[in-house]
């Protein structure tokens, strides 16, 4: 999965500018993921959006505007992103 619980988005995202964006192919790792978030308090910074990635990066520069993306940081599992 993306998110794995939102350690790297808690960690990278705390401090930066703007918001976080989080892509989660697993709805049960994104359900913890914003769990997490909620605990760290950092939901009114971040957002977790669920889908593959062929289908969720597309929506980055449509819904938050071209150049909008600074940072991009992509694991994955197997084959599937």
């Amino acid at each position: 999965g993306g998110s794995a619980g939102g350690g790297s988005g808690s960690g990278s995202g705390g401090g930066a500018p703007g918001r976080s964006v989080s892509l989660e192919v697993d709805a049960v790792h994104a359900l913890l993921t914003r769990h997490n978030l909620s605990l760290a308090h950092l939901l009114p910074h971040a957002e977790v959006w669920i889908g593959q990635g062929a289908d969720t990066i597309p929506r980055l520069a449509e819904d938050l505007g071209e150049g909008s993306v600074i940072f991009a940081f992509m694991d994955h599992r197997g084959t599937r992103f």
